[in-house]
């Protein structure tokens, strides 16, 4: 990681280090947040101060949001990475064939994140599924 965003941007480093740990490239974090690639490793490399709605984007394609709190609050706690999920441990989950889990992906019955030609899940994409499932 370059030291120079670390140390004038550690917010940005820490979510850095969050998509390497999920095994995210820039390209699948800028899809999911709306950006582009380029906007994304600009960000990442300390070249561009993004405005509030690129960053919010750049947030939400990692899993997170911004949030207001006031000064006086409690601590917020160490920033985690969201869990994430591949098609077996989803398929195990849910108690469906992993070839399910590929048919609700095509049928758009199912989110997930791109990583290269993998395919991963966070709580939030199995969350939505289940509450669909309950509403159908």
């Amino acid at each position: 990681m370059n030291t120079h965003v670390a140390k004038r941007h550690p917010l940005i480093a820490r979510l850095m280090t969050t998509r390497i740990a999920l095994g995210l490239q820039q390209a699948d974090v800028a899809e999911a947040g709306g950006l582009n690639r380029n906007t994304v490793g600009s960000i990442e490399s300390g070249k561009r101060n993004p405005s509030l709605d690129v960053f919010t984007r750049y947030c939400a394609g990692l899993g997170y949001r911004l949030e207001l709190v006031p000064i006086d609050a409690e601590p917020a706690p160490e920033l985690k990475a969201p869990a994430v999920y591949t098609v077996p441990e989803v398929a195990t989950r849910l108690r469906l064939s992993e070839a399910s889990i590929f048919a609700l992906l095509k049928e758009g019955k199912l989110g997930s994140i791109k990583n290269g030609r993998y395919r991963r899940f966070t709580e939030d994409h199995v969350m939505e599924y289940l509450a669909n499932a309950k509403e159908a």
